[in-house]
């Protein structure tokens, strides 16, 4: 084996210490080894302390010097090439060999080892080996299209920003099943929205792709008593929010529904309904602002009058006409004039898109 000679060394009379710069020594010495000095005297390597420090014995007889040639012997041979082999072997796999323990017994390398159990598993065998742990566990992150029936794992997976395929308006991350049938037949996705918000209940959607190849269907969100309740919200007249929307301002209270359907509401009060108008009798106009939601075209609205305590024919009628954002004006109408304020309940039926 060739002598070692990288860089130089550094040495001080009377000292076992030898100092170099880039001389490799962990690499390429051992205990045993003959050092051959500056002054060419014979040493043995007595300590690889690092890259750059051994000991040697006897201390050193020459003179104190620096910058200096040098040489290592490499006396055990060819066996200390062997050794140096299985060294860096050990140092590289041994602590993984040490973990697979008795797995070298095994012509295939049972589940709970890390390996397949067979050359074909059931799923019972699956379940078996890994138990509750393992089909619960940390799920692996795909950063693939989840479009690929075959790119995507049939289990679960975590997806995030940089996965692609058609995810769910608005999801950026979520946790994703996948199940398919056998030839390609069909498959179907479970996505669960993670939003890293701590106590959060977040969404569910699902979806299916029939044949080998074929299209998915649109994602479809699961409903119940977390999320029925909520914003609506709609993409081409397809809903994608809530499906009830309940709500209240200045302006009245209003429902909206997934399906379009919208209906505001208020009550307002007038001052006392002795305005002679013919045989009639009016109150001041009432009702006029805008609906607490707007609709896309004029509502259908109905308002109704009441006084307490009266007798006589009440109702009320529009003093200016609705339009899709304004509720228009009402007046309370008697047959009889009285000083008593009436109450107008004003209802607009609508939709919302």
């Amino acid at each position: 084996m060739p002598w070692h000679r990288l860089g130089t060394v550094s040495v001080t009379q009377n000292s076992n210490t030898v100092t170099g710069v880039n001389t490799a020594f962990a690499a390429n010495t051992r205990i045993g080894d003959e050092f051959i000095g500056p002054d060419g005297r014979q040493y043995e390597l007595s300590n690889v302390a690092s890259d750059t420090v051994i000991s040697i014995i006897p201390p050193y007889l020459g003179t104190t010097a620096s910058g200096a040639s040098y040489a290592v012997v490499p006396v055990q041979g060819y066996q200390k090439g062997l050794a140096d082999q299985v060294r860096g072997w050990v140092n590289t796999y041994g602590s993984k060999m040490a973990a697979l323990g008795t797995t070298g017994n095994y012509e295939i390398l049972p589940l709970d080892k890390g390996g397949t159990g067979a050359a074909a598993n059931s799923g019972a065998e699956v379940f078996a080996a890994l138990g509750a742990g393992g089909i619960l566990g940390e799920a692996p992150y795909f950063g693939g299209s989840i479009d690929s029936r075959t790119a995507v794992p049939l289990d679960v997976c975590f997806i995030g920003p940089s996965t692609g395929g058609t995810k769910p308006s608005g999801v950026s991350y979520g946790i994703l099943s996948t199940k398919g049938a056998i030839g390609n037949q069909g498959s179907h996705q479970e996505l669960w929205e993670v939003t890293g918000a701590t106590g959060t209940t977040t969404n569910t959607w699902h979806r299916d792709q029939y044949g080998s190849g074929g299209a998915w269907g649109p994602w479809r969100k699961r409903y119940s008593n977390n999320n029925i309740l909520g914003t609506v919200a709609q993409t081409s007249g397809a809903p994608t929010g809530a499906i009830i929307e309940r709500g209240s301002n200045a302006s009245g209270e209003y429902v909206r529904y997934a399906d379009g359907t919208q209906i505001c509401w208020k009550r307002v009060g007038t001052t006392s309904v002795n305005a002679a108008s013919g045989a009639l009798f009016l109150s001041n106009t009432v009702g006029s602002g805008s609906y607490p939601m707007a609709f896309i075209s004029i509502p259908t609205v109905t308002a109704m009058a009441c006084v307490s305590g009266y007798q006589w024919a009440l109702w009320a009628a529009n003093a200016s006409e609705p339009t899709a954002t304004a509720w228009g004006s009402y007046y309370a109408v008697a047959a009889a004039s009285t000083t008593q304020g009436a109450l107008l309940n004003i209802i607009a039926v609508g939709r919302w898109f």
